[in-house]
């Protein structure tokens, strides 16, 4: 019966398939190995080794790194190792392929420079950066006295050279003779639309009186005539001008400051004077630009906030036998505020840091010792230095009496090497006992 030996057989097929899955047989290798795929969870390490902050500054990173070299076997329900095909087995390949991830985080922390931006300032003042480079076509203008002890109205004179003169330069400009009114000159500035002004200790053609005055000039070529003279009650000194144009003058035990174009010293918006100002016959004067007011007389020099007015106590006070003050006539500043002075006894600049001040601390001996210099400057070139005046490129310009000449160091390194960027001298240069120096 060849249906019945078909059916039988066919039964016979189903109980043999049905007990083989009940008696306990091992798992084919087909089905399992996806069910416990699980295994490749050991690829977690990876994840691990990635840290997400990077190692502090001069610290080593973490240890967590070097997993890697090391695939770590997280066993995940673990099944018998004889029925396990090979091929899923979790591959460790990959793995060293991050390696390189977590030893390029350190790169990153280049960051610890931002630390360092406090850098440390020197003690000493530093070279300013100039904010302004001198115009190629600025001029330097020079006071000249002339002849120590004489009446002449033709021997002082202002002299006038381009900023790249040098030897026996013949000047540009040269205001002389009697119309001038100029009468032993003494400083000299320029504003900022080309006026020009000059303190005369004396009254010219009269020397009966004691006052001197203050005389302004729109054109320096020739014997002309002053736009305006200001008399004062005492002789004056020093000159400066202002951003805003304003002369800043020093007569007597006083500083006045007057708007362009007055003509009286009752006209002064500003005046300081008074027992707390020290301010007593100073000499040079020179004005900052932040507006700081800056003074030299003999054996002190004396600085004042932008504003003062009045019987004001100086921002700076500088004196006491520490200073090395000697006849102290000329001042100017630098950028950074430093102060710089001329001896013309010592035949020094000396200067001061812009904080410099005699105080109770520096001064309790008499005579007071007050502040040392930041730097004393001395050269064989100088030779009873008067003026001093420092261009917004930090150049140095220095008038020397003794000989007629004019200094010029293009900053405040070469004044410290007391060699000359360039030097006027001869005569040619129609210089006289030069006291007042200026560029604009």
């Amino acid at each position: 019966m060849p249906v019945l030996r078909s059916r039988g057989a066919f039964l016979f097929a189903i109980a043999i398939l049905f007990a083989g899955c009940n008696d306990g047989a091992t798992i084919g290798p087909s089905v399992v190995p996806r069910a416990t795929a699980t295994p490749n969870v050991t690829a977690t390490p990876v994840m691990a080794a990635t840290p997400s902050a990077p190692p502090s500054p001069g610290t080593s990173p973490a240890a967590s790194p070097t997993p890697h070299s090391t695939p770590i076997s997280v066993p995940v329900n673990p099944q018998p190792t004889g029925s396990i095909d090979p091929s899923a087995t979790p591959v460790p390949t990959p793995t060293p392929t991050t390696t390189p991830v977590p030893t390029a985080t350190p790169a990153a922390t280049a960051t610890p420079t931002a630390t360092g931006t406090p850098v440390a300032m020197p003690t000493t003042t530093p070279t300013p950066t100039a904010a302004t480079a001198t115009p190629a076509d600025a001029k330097l203008y020079v006071s000249n006295h002339g002849t120590f002890g004489t009446m002449a109205t033709d021997s002082p004179s202002v002299t006038v050279y381009p900023v790249t003169a040098s030897g026996n330069a013949t000047p540009i400009a040269t205001l002389k003779g009697p119309a001038t009114q100029l009468s032993q000159t003494q400083f000299v500035a320029v504003d900022s639309r080309g006026r020009t002004y000059v303190s005369n200790q004396t009254t010219a053609g009269d020397s009966s009186v004691t006052y001197g005055t203050v005389t302004e000039y729109d054109n320096l070529q020739g014997n002309v005539a002053p736009v305006i003279t200001l008399r004062m009650v005492r002789r004056p000194e020093g000159l400066a001008i202002d951003a805003n144009d304003n002369l800043h003058l020093v007569t007597g035990n006083a500083v006045y400051v007057l708007p362009r174009g007055a003509t009286d010293l009752a006209q002064a918006t500003t005046t300081i004077a008074g027992n707390q100002t020290h301010v007593l016959d100073d000499y040079g004067a020179f004005v900052e630009p932040s507006g700081k007011f800056d003074l030299a007389g003999s054996n002190q020099l004396v600085a004042f906030a932008p504003g003062a007015s009045g019987n004001a106590v100086p921002v700076q006070y500088i004196t006491g036998t520490a200073t090395m003050l000697a006849s102290a006539l000329g001042i100017a500043a630098d950028a950074a505020g430093t102060l710089y002075a001329t001896n013309y006894d010592a035949n020094t600049i000396v200067a001061f840091a812009s904080t410099a001040t005699t105080t109770s601390a520096n001064s309790s001996s008499s005579p007071p010792m007050g502040p040392t210099p930041q730097h004393v400057y001395a050269s064989t070139l100088f030779n009873k230095p008067w003026g001093i005046f420092i261009d917004p490129a930090g150049a140095f310009y220095v008038a020397n009496v003794g000989n007629s000449s004019v200094l010029i160091f293009s900053s405040a390194t070469t004044l410290a090497s007391g060699v000359t960027t360039q030097s006027i001298s001869g005569s040619a240069t129609g210089l006289n006992n030069p006291i007042g120096v200026y560029v604009r």
